[in-house]
């Protein structure tokens, strides 16, 4: 989130809903849409950041989602 330049909003804006996301899944307050938000946004970030920062920024929560679901979802509401 901070070392985003702000050029582009998908990376200045984008990571920092995906954080907020993320921490909403940790403390459990999130829903099974909140999961499927930060997949999509998570897309969005990779296809339309206009530099490596950004389209790589969300590479290893896709992964992480990805691999490791049943985690996510255990910690939905």
């Amino acid at each position: 989130e901070y070392e985003s330049c702000g050029k582009c909003t998908p990376c200045r804006e984008g990571t920092m809903r995906v954080l907020e996301l993320l921490e909403k899944i940790s403390l459990k307050k999130a829903a099974n849409e909140d999961l499927e938000l930060l997949e999509e946004l998570c897309r969005v970030i990779n296809e339309t950041s206009l530099c490596g920062l950004g389209q790589s920024s969300t590479a290893h929560i896709t992964t992480a989602l990805k691999y490791f679901r049943k985690e996510f979802t255990d910690k939905l509401k």
